[in-house]
């Protein structure tokens, strides 16, 4: 796809990730109730950063293991496995957090909130870095197909599909795209969505545009076309039309929903 007028995204993402979630999903508790839209306390190890467990409804010590559920780092026990609490949608800040998938939540630092919105800092490049800005991008290669980002802990696909769709090259409508997604099931997760339009843009690096080569690091994310990708996000009062994120100059663009793009999930 390409184009005919550009949005430019730099300053779209700034906004997104000032802009606070005034009214977020409900969330749901373990046990099937509602859960409060309020951030998780310090105790959960939120607040402060950390991710220590809590003692109330965790089964492991202080420490975040027991010998029944051994967690390393910043891992916490709960019901016998090691969990993220900033980014785990079924433990998100503490172990009875359930966020809301079919509302479109997502779990970042600790919070379930919409993910249309940056619900974390945003990752800074090199230039940006340089003069002063405090997020630097960092991305941890997990060696099973996956990518996860140290700055807003989200777990990314590695390699995009290079086949499937019309012309079975890996361009896909957005509802396949969608449905690509939502049955994804890679390095033991079947959580993975299409990502929403403000995560994409926290993976393009506006430090080297232009170049010849994609605007996303290429050591994290090998073989990136210079290509539009499809977001979940859908142009405001038109859903027959959803934002894309193209990975060449960095910039948005909606597009029917009936065109092609490329496709890369995230949990």
């Amino acid at each position: 796809m390409r184009a005919t007028s550009t949005v430019g995204c730099a300053a779209r993402a700034m906004t997104c990730a000032l802009a606070a979630c005034a009214a977020s999903p409900e969330r749901v508790t373990a046990d099937g109730g509602a859960g409060s839209d309020s951030t998780p306390s310090a105790e959960a190890g939120v607040g402060d950063g950390t991710s220590s467990a809590n003692p109330t409804d965790a089964t492991s010590g202080a420490d975040g293991s027991d010998g029944a559920c051994p967690c390393t780092g910043d891992l916490v026990c709960c019901d016998g496995a090691c969990v993220d609490f900033r980014s785990d949608m079924d433990h998100c800040g503490s172990c009875s957090t359930v966020c809301n998938a079919s509302a479109m939540e997502g779990c970042a630092s600790g919070v379930c909130g919409a993910v249309d919105w940056a619900l974390w800092p945003m990752p800074n490049g090199p230039d940006d870095v340089g003069n002063g800005a405090p997020n630097p991008s960092a991305y941890s290669d997990n060696l099973d197909g996956t990518v996860s980002d140290e700055v807003t802990h989200l777990m990314w696909q590695q390699q995009i599909p290079t086949t499937g769709g019309i012309n079975e090259d890996g361009n896909l409508t957005w509802a396949a795209a969608t449905d690509y997604c939502g049955s994804l099931s890679l390095a033991g997760h079947t959580d993975w969505r299409l990502p929403a339009q403000i995560e994409l843009v926290s993976l393009v690096d506006y430090s080297d545009l232009g170049a010849g080569h994609p605007s996303i690091d290429g050591t994290a994310f090998p073989s990136t076309p210079l290509a539009a990708f499809w977001s979940s996000t859908t142009l405001a009062g038109t859903p027959t039309s959803a934002w894309t994120v193209y990975f060449d100059l960095g910039f948005t663009y909606a597009y029917d929903i009936s065109t092609v793009g490329r496709v890369r999930c995230v949990r």
